[in-house]
Parts: structure tokens; C-alpha cells; sequence
């Protein structure tokens, strides 16, 4: 009886952690949902591969081996079924509403940026046209001292 370990023993177990790492801590707004869902498939595939042949000799793999396997294994399936509810779910925002939400907030923001364009226009006229008529409504004390004539000599 040899206890040797399957040929996906930490493999399956890194890919499938890596996966729901990957998916709950890195994912931003599902740009890495493929990736992590290839992960996760690609897991799925090397335990169902290595838990066969753990069926069909087990006497010749360690039962700690199948055990990490089949935890790695289910940790994938979790990782791969959560991947596809979030593309899924991603791709009908994207699909159904994005467009309105996309159109409503250029919308919006043209129209705040046409009021402030707006506003400091309506500023300026304010605030040039009640300078300009306090310089005609009083006239200047102020004198202007002229250079005297140069004299030749």
C-alpha cells in the first residue's frame, strides 16, 4: 500500500482560494471575473481528473490526499457558480439599463456644467456692469500729474 498524493493535491485547493480571492478582494466592477472563473474551471477539471483516479486505485493515494481534492473541488464549483451569477448579473445591467444610467449622467453633468458656465457668466456681467456704473455715476477726484514741458536750452 503506497500513500503517494494526488497529482492535483495543492493545485486544486491554491486555484479554487485563488479564485474566491480574486473574486471577492480584487474583483472591481467584474473585469476580473474571467479570469477568476477560468481559475476556478480549470480546478474543477484537475480534481474531477485526479478524484478519478483515486476511484480507480485508492489503495495507492493517501485518503488526506482525496480529502484536500474534494474540498479544492468544492471550493471551485462554489468559486465557478458565484463567477457566472456575477457575469451574468453584469452583463444585464450592462445590456438593459446601462444605457439609460449612461445617458442620464451625461445628461446631468452637461447640464451642471452648462449652469456653472452659466453662473460665471452671469457673475461677470453682475459685477462689470455695477463696476462700470459706479465709475460713471461718480467721477473721479482723482488728478492725473502731467509732466511739465522740456525746455531747450
Amino acid at each position: 500500500m503506497q500513500d503517494y498524493r494526488l497529482p492535483a493535491d495543492p493545485l486544486v485547493l491554491i486555484l479554487g482560494v485563488t479564485s474566491l480571492f480574486m473574486l471577492f478582494f480584487v474583483c472591481c466592477c467584474g473585469f476580473l471575473i474571467p479570469f477568476s472563473l477560468g481559475l476556478a474551471i480549470v480546478g474543477w477539471v484537475l480534481a474531477g481528473k485526479s478524484l478519478r483516479l483515486y476511484d480507480v486505485d485508492p489503495q495507492q493515494y493517501s485518503e488526506g490526499s482525496r480529502s484536500i481534492v474534494s474540498v479544492g473541488k468544492i471550493i471551485c464549483m462554489i468559486s465557478a457558480l458565484i463567477n457566472v451569477i456575477l457575469a451574468l448579473l453584469i452583463t444585464v445591467f450592462f445590456l438593459f439599463l446601462d444605457y439609460d444610467i449612461i445617458e442620464k449622467f451625461s445628461n446631468q453633468t452637461l447640464i451642471q456644467q452648462t449652469k456653472q458656465i452659466t453662473t460665471r457668466a452671469k457673475d461677470s456681467i453682475v459685477h462689470d456692469s455695477v463696476y462700470d456704473d459706479a465709475l460713471f455715476k461718480h467721477p473721479s477726484t482723482d488728478t492725473v500729474a502731467t509732466p511739465a514741458p522740456k525746455t531747450r536750452p
